[in-house]
Formats: structure tokens, sequence, C-alpha cells
């Protein structure tokens, strides 16, 4: 029969087990919170696992967590960590566990190159995130597998609800952030149009990430998928668009000037053109289709159309009131995105560039 051990006393001690076979552990007692003890029964074996998870205190964690080998037999007694190295093998099922360590592997291939590592220039202990001074020598070896693991399992939740957040997590947590991301971009891919509120966090991602192209690719074939609730995704991947346009119009030289004459006239609502950039307009003219719909036309500040029946006869007060009716609210359409701009993040710099190439040109276009 099993012999039965407490695990955690109610001072928090843990006790060492690394010499006892076919043990069950139980026994945890939380010195606040609860005023029962929690029992939770564990097995000592190839790496300690959960036998039977009936302790309301592990209902948070989830099941990938619940399976992983857990050596909790760690004596906070370092004296004897010291001379008992050899009870290593009895707790550490996984031998490539016992030597995962940011110093080096302490397999009998990678002697010369632990031995090398820790020399005087080197400190005994590692210094990175993952390790700590004050932490014994089996907690330490652990970690590099334990992260492994939190990787993958978040991994697994971004397949199934991507987010911002937890794409920026898995990257700061993975030793190959470049790596990952472009795993986690592929996979978001192949996810983006599964439905609604995939649709709209991959927007989000991508405006994170500055890709125009999957932005605009997106939006081009499953725009549809858009809610009345995706406003902000939507919002902030057209600021992105918009600040890329600008910015590829804008080319390497000077742009063109803007008349301040032309400039109060735009203001005041009439339509001016506004080429970006002299040097680049044969090749992304705002009349063609390779201007795309952000350039000033996109926002209702484009040259003027051709003559209509209630232009041809300016002066016909009996067409005022359908010629007002009429008018494109240029204006009002300019406010307009300058106000949902001021909203998002990111829009003000948008408007503070724009509103710089603007006032930039007086200067050149006085020279004309």
């Amino acid at each position: 029969m099993d012999k039965l051990i407490p695990l955690l006393t109610a001072t928090n001690t843990v006790i060492d087990l690394s010499g006892n076979d076919n043990v069950t552990v139980q026994g945890y007692q939380n010195n606040g919170g609860y005023s029962n003890q929690k029992w939770v029964a564990l097995t000592a074996g190839n790496g300690w696992t959960f036998k039977n998870e009936t302790s309301p205190l592990f209902d948070h964690l989830p099941p990938v967590l619940l399976r992983v080998p857990i050596p909790l037999a760690w004596t906070l007694d370092e004296d004897k960590d010291d001379h008992n190295d050899n009870d290593e093998g009895l707790i550490l099922s996984d031998d490539s566990l016992s030597g995962e360590s940011c110093l080096g592997s302490s397999s009998d291939s990678d002697t010369d190159t632990s031995s090398s590592l820790l020399t005087s220039s080197t400190p005994d202990h590692c210094t990175c995130s993952l390790h700590a001074l004050h932490w014994p020598s089996k907690v330490n070896k652990q970690c590099h597998h334990l992260c492994t693991l939190v990787i993958s399992y978040l991994h697994t939740l971004f397949e199934l609800n991507p987010s911002p957040n937890l794409y920026i997590s898995i990257i700061e947590l993975s030793d190959e952030p470049e790596l990952t991301s472009i795993e986690l971009l592929d996979t978001l891919s192949d996810i983006a149009t599964s439905n609604s509120s995939t649709f709209a966090l991959a927007l989000a991602i991508y405006v994170s990430e500055g890709d125009m192209r999957e932005i605009v690719q997106l939006l081009n074939t499953h725009v549809h998928l858009l809610r009345p609730q995706d406003t902000l995704s939507y919002q902030a991947a057209v600021v992105t668009m918009a600040e890329e346009e600008v910015l590829d119009k804008g080319g390497d030289g000077i742009p063109p000037p803007l008349h301040p004459i032309a400039f109060v006239a735009m203001m005041m609502g009439f339509p001016v053109y506004v080429p970006l950039n002299s040097g680049d307009i044969n090749k992304n003219d705002l009349d063609t289709d390779e201007g795309g719909p952000f350039s000033f036309r996109g926002m209702g500040m484009g040259g003027m159309g051709g003559m209509g029946l209630l232009d041809m006869d300016p002066d016909n007060p009996d067409l005022d009131d359908v010629r007002e009716e009429l008018r494109p609210r240029l204006k009002e359409r300019f406010e307009g995105w300058v106000e949902a701009a001021m909203k998002i993040k990111g829009g003000l710099g948008v408007l503070a560039r724009v509103y710089t190439r603007m006032v930039s040109e007086k200067e050149d276009s006085e020279k004309l």
C-alpha cells in the first residue's frame, strides 16, 4: 500500500522525498483564503504528475499545465542539494531537462563546454530572467522546459482566439522572437477569415506590425466580415494605410508646394488638386487606380470633375436649391477624417505630417 506523506505543512516547508519510491503524496494547505485543508493526490515515479485533480486550488490551471511533470520534491536545504546531486535522477526523469540551462548542458558530451563556461569571467549562476540566485539548482534546471510548455500552450490559445496582447506576449517569452513572429503570422493568415471576431483581431495584429499589404488584402477580399463593433480595428487599419500612402507618395524628395490661395480655398471647402510628389505623378497619378483610395481624392479633396447640367448654367437662380443640395460637402468630409483621426491611436501623428506637408509647399509654389 502506498505511503501517505503531507507535501506542504502549515508553515510552507518542503520535505525531501528523493529517496522514496512508490510514494503517494497528499496534502496541500494554504495559509490564507481557505479554512480547511485542501487535498490533491500525486504520485512519485518518472517525474511528479497529478493523479487526481480534486483540489479547487488548481481549477484555474489550464489542462495543458496540469499534465506538466512537476518535481515537487525539491528540498529547501541548499547544503543537501550540493552533496546529493546523484538524487536528481530520482526526481527529474527527463535527462534533457536536468541538463537544460543557460550555462550549458551537464551531459557527458558537453562537459568541456560547461566547464569552459564556468570560468572566472563567467558567473556561477545564470543571470537571465528565467533563473534566480535564491532558487535551488533543481528549480532552475526546469525553467526552460516550463517556459517551452507555456509558449506551446499560448500558441494553442492563439490558434483559437488570436489577439495583439497574446501575440506580443508569446514573442516576448520566446528565445527566437523573429522566428516566432513568422510562425504566428503564418498561423494568423490561415485563420484570419474564419469568422468576424478573428478577422477584426487579425486586422489589429497586422496594424501593430504595420503590415499594409496584408491589411489591404484582407479588406479587399473579406471586408464583409466587419461588424459595427469592429470600428476601432477598421479605423486603425485605415490610419495605417493612409500613413503608408502619404509616406509612399512623399518619396525621398521635397514635395511640391501648395499655393496659399489654394490652401485657403481648400480650407473653405473648394475642391483643390493636391499632388503629393511631382516626381512620382506619372507612376502613381491620382487619376489612376494605382494611387489607391487613400490619397487626398479619397478624402474628398481631389480635382474637379467634368461639367454637369448645373455647371453649364451657374447663374440660373432656379437651380440654386438643387445646386446647394448636390454640392459635395468637402469641408465636412475633411473635418470628419480629422475627427476620426484624433480618436485613433497614432492619428494625431498622421494629421501633423499631413499639415506639415501642406504648409511646407508654399515656398516652392511661389517659385512656379
